[in-house]
């Protein structure tokens, strides 16, 4: 679909550092999915997910997070909650929340995020490494440096274990 396309080039433009293009066509995906009441899709919640993260690579983080939201209710409402899609969602979500001094909720997604990887096998890839190295973080913010560590360690073994050391 026309969507579907949009939200192509948006994910493009994202890539390539675009971010005014990218935000632009990812609206664009988002009206579209609207118009023709694809709303209750996994390609609109993806969309939502895909902005969010753009909003807050920009640091726009209540924006991501209100993005977020929906696309965490739209994925619920799908039965879609036990995928590395949703843990992405999640662990961005937490970054976003982290962000805004949220901690005990980021701590929250940041948890759910890590059973769905362990659930799944992902524990050996960047995306689980970084995982623990948000959940350190977010336990540094809080003055809880024993957990911090705890999780930094996790992370570097697991960021060694992907062969991410550089």
């Amino acid at each position: 679909s026309f969507g579907d396309l949009m939200r192509n080039i948006g994910v493009c433009y994202a890539s390539l550092g675009r971010t005014v293009e990218a935000a632009h066509v990812y609206v664009q995906a988002k009206d579209v999915y609207e118009a023709i009441g694809k709303t209750f899709t996994s390609e609109y919640a993806g969309v939502l997910q895909e902005m969010g993260e753009l909003y807050s690579s920009q640091g726009l983080h209540f924006e991501a997070t209100s993005l977020y939201d929906i696309a965490k209710a739209t994925y619920e409402g799908l039965g879609a909650c036990r995928t590395s899609r949703y843990a992405g969602l999640l662990q961005n979500m937490g970054v976003s929340l982290t962000h805004q001094g949220r901690h005990a909720e980021a701590a929250l997604a940041y948890a759910e995020a890590k059973g769905i990887y362990e659930e799944s096998g992902l524990e050996g890839t960047p995306a689980y490494a970084g995982l623990l190295r948000n959940l350190g973080g977010c336990f540094n913010n809080q003055g809880r440096q024993y957990e911090a560590t705890q999780f930094y360690s996790q992370a570097k073994i697991a960021y060694e274990v992907a062969g991410v050391t550089a």
